[in-house]
């Protein structure tokens, strides 16, 4: 996060910069600190968007703001799609690792994001495993939430036959790079001007507190769907990387299935932070840190680089007995 503000930070002109600066300064009494990229990306979209809200709409500085969320918006774009090749083999290796696991078994593997790249897309087409991510169609698709359950295989008579393989199902619940919206449409594609000029990107921006945004279509579908299967169809879950900074994510999804013990949870994060503590509080809660392991309420002073997903990775090609994996 902190090199994705510092980038955001150096693309935006002075009089936004002065803008940032005065309202974190007049709501959070704390200096911007373009260097450090502090306070990160997620504290300035919150404020921005507090900011908004409690502006009065006929004030020059409302307007100011509203283009602010849009530049910083464009700008995160701008950013992600600089790389025209991204690095997909760990991403690969990943898929190839659970096919084989799975290999002649018609399983689910659940994946939640709040990334806007498109490498498990990508990754799972090169390793020829099926992937759902919510839309139907090619290269321009429609948004069907009941699609992310579909199943694939063949028609004999009148019967349905499934294929025996396992199935990605994908759920951005941020957004993507190749999400649209035009009205109530919502499409996916790389080529939105072949349809229409003034398609919306869908995107939820980093943000600490993302309630507004998560409850605008396709995102509430999204919630309400992955709230469902999370303790159901989805009873373990292994996250990588993820900051628990989101507190939506955190109160909807996670904490009451804890709470409720339906899902182990194993957290691989890199460094302990006080978005942990309710969770450190649940029985069915185990994490790792570069520093310290918690496991079965058992605490280790040994730590894991299972944060970092090359790492995860390799763990699980090595169990998986996929060969060059």
């Amino acid at each position: 996060m902190p090199e994705l503000t510092i980038r955001v930070l150096e693309k935006l002109d002075p009089n936004e910069i002065s803008i940032i600066e005065t309202i974190i300064e007049k709501q959070l009494n704390i200096k911007l600190d373009k260097s450090r990229g502090e306070p990160n990306i997620e504290v300035i979209s919150d404020t921005i968007e507090s900011g908004i809200y409690t502006v009065n709409p006929s004030e020059d500085l409302y307007k100011k703001l509203i283009n602010l969320r849009k530049i910083i918006r464009e700008q995160i774009v701008e950013i992600l799609l600089e790389n025209k090749r991204p690095f997909l083999d760990d991403h690969i290796r990943f898929l190839n690792a659970l096919k084989s696991v799975y290999m002649g078994r018609a399983e689910s593997i659940w994946i939640f994001t709040t990334n806007y790249d498109m490498l498990f897309e990508v990754a799972a087409s090169v390793i020829k495993i099926p992937i759902c991510n919510g839309f139907i169609g090619t290269s321009f698709s429609y948004f069907n939430i009941q699609c992310l359950q579909m199943n694939s295989g063949i028609i004999l008579g009148n019967r349905f036959s499934p294929f025996t393989q396992p199935v990605v199902r994908l759920i951005k619940l941020h957004g993507s790079l190749d999400w649209w919206k035009d009205n109530s449409s919502i499409y996916n594609t790389l080529i939105p001007e072949h349809i229409n000029d003034s398609l919306e990107r869908l995107m939820v921006l980093p943000r600490k507190k993302k309630i507004t945004e998560t409850l605008d279509s396709p995102f509430g579908e999204l919630f309400r769907f992955s709230e469902r299967i999370i303790g159901s169809a989805c009873k373990y879950i292994v996250s990588c990387g993820f900051s628990f900074g989101d507190e939506h994510i955190n109160e909807t999804l996670l904490l009451p299935k804890l709470q409720q013990g339906k899902i182990k949870l194993t957290a691989f994060i890199k460094s302990d932070n006080t978005n942990l503590e309710s969770f450190k509080q649940c029985a069915s809660f185990s994490y790792g840190t570069q520093s310290i392991c918690k496991k079965l309420n058992v605490y280790e002073s040994t730590g894991s680089e299972l944060w970092q997903f090359d790492k995860l990775v390799d763990l699980i090609c090595k169990y998986s007995g996929v060969g060059g994996c």
